[in-house]
């Protein structure tokens, strides 16, 4: 059985931290990044105009914010698929 690529086909950042994306097989949901903010390299997205210029890689379909600064949109899927199963097991993640 051949499996079917998944790709992100829409992100937006949502508030200073938080990405909201939605995947080709309708995967979808927010990500909360600020654990990424105080990573080496990746301070630069402290600033709300460059973490707010989030977009979709065209050539590798990774979450992207420049040349530098990327998300593997594999982890990113998996990461959402374990916020999704959680919300329906009823397990809180975080307190806002």
């Amino acid at each position: 059985m051949i499996e079917k690529e998944v790709n992100p086909v829409f992100v937006k950042a949502v508030g200073n931290s938080k990405i909201y994306l939605k995947y080709s097989d309708g995967m979808e949901g927010e990500l909360q990044l600020s654990y990424l903010k105080e990573k080496p390299g990746y301070e630069i997205l402290n600033d709300f105009s460059t973490f707010g210029n989030v977009s979709i890689d065209e050539t590798s379909k990774d979450i992207y914010w420049n040349k530098n600064i990327s998300i593997c949109k594999n982890v990113v899927y998996k990461q959402l698929e374990l916020i999704n199963m959680m919300k329906r097991l009823g397990i809180e993640l975080e307190k806002e």
